[in-house]
């Protein structure tokens, strides 16, 4: 039987501050000290093993296997950290060697053109039907305040984003945190080098809008 997701639960040896939903408030949206150190990742009893896991305790992130992991590496990545994982079967004491957790910075959206993108405030009236109002924000300051402020804003084209001149290229991984619901993207370089060793437990879907500004 299918488990999804594969890993519900994790025991950790220290507090882990804003790594399972990474705030767009300071300089990194993840933390990438070494203070962050886990105990177990406890897996389903019929969870399938597979080259990465599913996992519900965190948005930030993979659990990946050590072959999968030595690929990526040879990559071009954001600033990034790999930790040993020790997975454990749930109720027993059987655990499974040979995986890592992967922690990249997911600050993509730093790069986005804040001016050429539409947004939405979102309110909600008595019955909690929402309400949408066009908005306009000119930089990522101007949204972060707002964000601040406790108005919520969400991208009015959920499908595109507008990236400016500085966006690396050559990156092979990335996301864009909340805005896109903490989604993990993939280069076609890196995703055929990971379906060339057919890599389990993750199926790739094109994403067709995502829209380079190179002008200027």
């Amino acid at each position: 039987m299918k488990i999804y997701p594969q890993i519900q639960t994790l025991d950790y040896k220290r507090p882990i501050k804003n790594i399972r939903r990474a705030e767009l408030d300071n300089d990194d949206v993840l933390p990438l000290s070494d203070d962050y150190i886990f105990d177990r990742f406890i897996i389903e009893k019929r969870a399938k093993k597979t080259d990465i896991l599913s996992t519900a305790p965190l948005d930030a992130g993979l659990i990946l296997s050590e072959r999968i992991v030595s690929i990526v590496l040879q990559h071009n990545l954001p600033p990034h950290k790999v930790y040993p994982a020790i997975i454990q079967k749930r109720g027993t004491d059987v655990f499974y060697e040979g995986y890592y957790y992967f922690l990249f910075e997911r600050s993509m959206y730093r790069h986005l053109s804040f001016a050429d993108m539409k947004f939405h405030k979102v309110t909600f009236d008595e019955r909690n039907q929402r309400i949408k109002e066009d908005i306009h924000k000119e930089s990522l300051e101007e949204y972060l305040e707002a964000r601040n402020q406790g108005i919520r804003i969400a991208n009015a084209n959920p499908n595109t984003y507008v990236f400016g001149h500085s966006f690396p290229l050559d990156i092979d991984i990335f996301g864009l945190g909340e805005f896109e619901g903490y989604v993990t993207y993939a280069s076609e370089r890196l995703k055929n080098a990971l379906e060339e060793v057919n890599m389990t437990g993750i199926k790739f879907e094109r994403k067709d809008t995502l829209f380079l500004r190179l002008d200027d």
